[in-house]
């Protein structure tokens, strides 16, 4: 490795003010008890209250990833948010942030990557520091799909969940520290797997009209299908470019999407809860949030430790996906 290290020196994450119990939605879809939970093994979740909106839940989880770094906001170089759900085209919420947490002026932009934004933001933002651009840098994942979701349909009725993940990188002296292997793509032939339509012409071809535009369609099956076989795929490459494999990750911190696709991933590597950890039982699938906020679970849990090395993977609409190999 050559350049500065990267150092990850503070997390922070928030949620919307609503717990949603799974018997709620079970009782709206007219589904047997523990229907979701079987599913998808969520029982609960966050939704966002009325008037609480995506830069909301990035300015509390950013708060607390500065205050646990131990930085003003004006030692901000750069922030970037990952999000699907941001308020308005224009400004990003990126720009939003900076100004509502007092790091004006500042860099940010959003990126847009589904549940895989906030992997790929922390790639690109650790690049910016190993070659000197920015000492410090801050990358939120948040997003607010509640109001997406069509409550009556069962395919995504249960799944999701309001959350923002924050991280604060900073500069090291050592190159070895930081993001040291990383991979992002996409199968842009699979974007209608997941996607969110405004307008008739944004469905598939041959696809009819949905009762209500502006809500997020998903073809479940498909998803597994594909996040199952991706992660496993994935997970091996990003760590065999620096010559580890699959025993050798302290810990294994996967997107939050689905705890049977999690216990697909654990049981083809042979991994436990603790080594391969989840949250999603209590956070539902907080989609660009998801894996900073399960990264922050972990380190104010104390799992996680100097030294360590992490190997985090995602998967997202696009279809997309991003896998990265960090030493802490």
């Amino acid at each position: 490795m050559t350049g500065f290290g990267c150092r990850i020196r503070g997390t922070g994450s928030s949620f919307g003010s609503r717990v949603v119990d799974s018997a709620v939605i079970e009782e709206r879809l007219n589904a047997p008890a523990g229907w979701c939970a079987d599913r998808t093994g969520i029982r609960t979740r966050f939704h966002a209250a009325d008037g609480e909106r995506t830069t909301d839940l990035a300015v509390r989880a950013a708060e607390l990833a500065l205050a646990d770094a131990r930085l003003a906001p004006s030692d901000l170089g750069m922030v970037i948010c990952a999000t699907m759900t941001s308020e308005m085209c224009c400004p990003a919420a990126a720009h939003r942030l900076i100004e509502r947490i007092g790091a004006t002026p500042c860099g940010g932009f959003d990126l847009t990557s589904a549940c895989a934004g906030y992997l790929s933001a922390m790639q690109l933002a650790a690049d910016t520091i190993r070659v000197g651009t920015h000492e410090h840098v801050l990358v939120v994942g948040s997003d607010v799909l509640s109001p997406t979701v069509d409550p009556d349909d069962p395919k995504v009725a249960g799944l999701f969940g309001d959350g923002a993940g924050a991280t604060v990188l900073s500069r090291d002296p050592n190159p070895e520290v930081g993001c040291v292997a990383q991979l992002i793509g996409s199968d842009g032939g699979q974007w209608d797997a997941v996607y969110h339509p405004r307008i008739p012409a944004d469905l598939p071809t041959g696809i009819p009209a949905p009762p209500q535009f502006d809500r997020l369609i998903m073809n479940g099956l498909a998803v597994y299908r594909f996040a199952t076989s991706k992660m496993i795929e994935i997970i091996p490459e990003v760590l065999g470019r620096v010559g580890l494999t699959h025993q050798d990750a302290d810990m294994i911190l996967l997107h939050q999407s689905n705890l049977r696709i999690i216990n697909n991933v654990r049981l083809e590597f042979g991994w436990n809860a603790e080594k391969c950890p989840s949250i999603i039982e209590t956070t539902g699938n907080t989609s660009g949030g998801s894996v900073g906020v399960l990264l922050d679970a972990q380190r104010r849990a104390g799992r996680i430790r100097p030294g360590m090395t992490l190997a985090m993977a995602a998967l997202g609409g696009g279809l997309s996906w991003a896998a990265s190999v960090w030493r802490v």
